[in-house]
């Protein structure tokens, strides 16, 4: 008796969270000057993708809804940026103002082969910091 009323519970729980739904999210872009003439750009975007059916650790044919929101920070004329990315994944169908079902977020800083190719030339202390940083975090 146990196990028929668990799977009606588990049926009835699956069959409401499929129903149709429409989510938008903003990408944003803002521009400031500090006091000090200081200029940054702050820009979120946000992107939307279904997943093959084979995700490893889950239901076989089943699909994730993926949402991706990239934000930078950037301050005009200095190198590098402020950047970080989240990624939330629900099962298809289910309506992403609920709790995710995975969420990961990576933050850092982004410098590009040209910034970097900059500071090596105009601070070469710096550049061997940064690379000195980045021997360690891959050992």
């Amino acid at each position: 008796m146990k196990l028929i009323v668990g799977l009606w519970v588990a049926a009835a729980v699956f069959a409401q969270a499929h129903k149709p739904f429409q989510a938008q999210t903003p990408a944003s872009v803002a521009y400031s000057v500090n006091k000090n003439g200081q200029e940054t750009v702050e820009i979120t975007n946000v992107a939307y993708e279904v997943t093959s059916a084979a995700v490893p650790g889950r239901p076989q044919n089943e699909r994730l809804l993926l949402r991706t929101t990239t934000r930078t920070k950037q301050v005009v004329d200095e190198i590098g940026m402020e950047a970080s990315t989240s990624i939330e994944a629900w099962p298809l169908g289910v309506d992403p103002k609920q709790k995710p079902l995975y969420a990961l977020k990576v933050a850092g800083v982004e410098l590009d082969r040209k910034i970097l190719a900059d500071l090596a030339v105009k601070d070469p202390s710096g550049f061997a910091s940064l690379a000195t940083q980045a021997k360690a975090a891959l050992a």
